[in-house]
C-alpha cells in the first residue's frame, strides 16, 4: 500500500466508526488514503498567515482532494452537496482538528453538516486557535 496508511479502528471517533459500521465495514483496520488534502508544492498547511477563520475553513475544506472547489459555499452540506461519504467527513473535521490545532469532540464533529456550521462551531472555540 504505497499511498495508503492502515490504522487500527480506534484511530476514528466512535460516530465514524457507527458511520463505518452501517456501511458494512467492520474490519479492525481500514486503510486511509494519506492524500485526503491535495496541497502545493510550496504549502506547509492550508492556510496562509493573516487568514480569517472564515477563509482558513474554506481553504481547509477546498484543499480536500473529493471536493469540487467551485460547489463550496457557506451552506454546503458536506454529504449531500459536495459528495463526501462519513469517512470523508472524518477526515474532514481531523482536518479542521489539524488547521486550527484543537480537537473537537465526537458530539461535536456529528453536528459540523455544513461550512457554516464549522465556522460557527470554530468561533465558539476562537480562544483556543492557533
Amino acid at each position: 500500500m504505497s499511498s495508503a496508511r492502515v490504522f487500527s479502528l480506534g484511530f476514528f471517533k466512535p460516530a465514524a466508526y457507527r458511520g463505518l459500521q452501517q456501511m458494512g465495514m467492520r474490519n479492525r483496520q481500514m486503510a486511509v488514503s494519506a492524500t485526503g488534502f491535495s496541497r502545493d508544492a510550496n504549502a506547509g498547511s492550508p492556510s496562509s498567515p493573516g487568514m480569517s477563520l472564515e477563509d482558513r475553513v474554506f481553504e481547509v475544506v477546498k484543499k480536500f482532494e473529493k471536493v469540487d472547489a467551485a460547489k463550496v459555499t457557506e451552506t454546503a452540506r458536506f454529504t449531500d452537496d459536495l459528495a463526501l461519504d462519513s469517512l470523508d467527513t472524518v477526515e474532514l473535521v481531523m482536518g479542521f482538528e489539524d488547521e486550527f490545532k484543537l480537537e473537537i469532540p465526537d458530539e461535536d464533529a456529528d453536528k459540523i453538516m455544513t461550512v457554516q456550521d464549522a465556522i460557527d462551531y470554530l468561533k465558539t472555540r476562537s480562544s483556543e486557535i492557533v
